[in-house]
């Protein structure tokens, strides 16, 4: 929950629209140009988000009431899907720096009305006495400081050292630059994506008192980076 209600499957999509909405190279990226979700209703973008985050809320508010006392619920955040593109990148030229900006920042603000979620249901967890917790990780990819100005002018996004244009993307290429792929697989996991997300989840469930087994984590694979 979260990514398609917020419209990743819309914005792969509008990479291949190739009239002047679309996101391009040469379109302007009217899906994400407001900031709102990727929809293309002319709604207020922070109302937008913020039905998305009471959606959240409610829905993590649920798990935790429903969940056995002391357990722990455990939620990623999305990975930012492009890094910042060195060379010629073959997603930069077909899709353009400033709307992979877009995109960027559209995943940023999907992350941050998730975090913002989950402070609402850990709050309600308190006030209900719940002993069950709620932990959001992130994809272990990304600090937060990993900002740029060098995809949007004058606008601070976040970028993916690891995205597409970086090096070992975690997400899918967009699906008709990869073989026997389609555009509903772009943005997925990669296998290293994948790999990354199981590593920080585990690295959180070996942290928990309550846990009896140990995780050789060097041995599984996991990055450090």
């Amino acid at each position: 929950m979260g990514g398609n209600d917020a419209g990743f499957g819309e914005v792969a999509g509008a990479v291949y629209d190739l009239g002047p909405a679309g996101c391009h190279a040469g379109g302007s990226c009217q899906i994400l140009r407001d900031g709102g979700l990727a929809n293309g209703k002319r709604d207020d973008p922070a109302e937008e988000w913020k039905e998305l985050e009471q959606r959240l809320t409610n829905a993590y508010e649920v798990t935790l009431t429903m969940m056995k006392p002391r357990s722990h619920l455990y939620v990623l955040e999305y990975p930012i899907p492009f890094a910042v593109p060195i060379g010629r990148c073959r997603d930069s030229i077909a899709i353009g720096r400033r709307n992979i900006g877009y995109i960027n920042r559209f995943a940023g603000i999907l992350d941050e009305t998730i975090q913002k979620a989950a402070a609402a249901a850990i709050s309600f967890a308190v006030r209900h006495q719940r002993s069950s917790r709620l932990h959001v990780l992130a994809w272990g990819t990304r600090e937060a400081s990993n900002t740029t100005t060098a995809l949007l002018p004058n606008v601070a996004v976040p970028f993916n050292p690891h995205g597409l244009c970086g090096d070992r993307p975690v997400v899918q290429d967009f699906g008709p630059f990869s073989p026997n792929r389609t555009v509903s697989d772009s943005f997925h996991p990669t296998a290293t994506g994948v790999l990354r997300a199981a590593c920080v989840v585990a690295r959180a469930v070996s942290a928990q008192d309550i846990v009896r087994a140990e995780y050789d984590l060097d041995e599984q694979g996991c990055p450090s980076d």
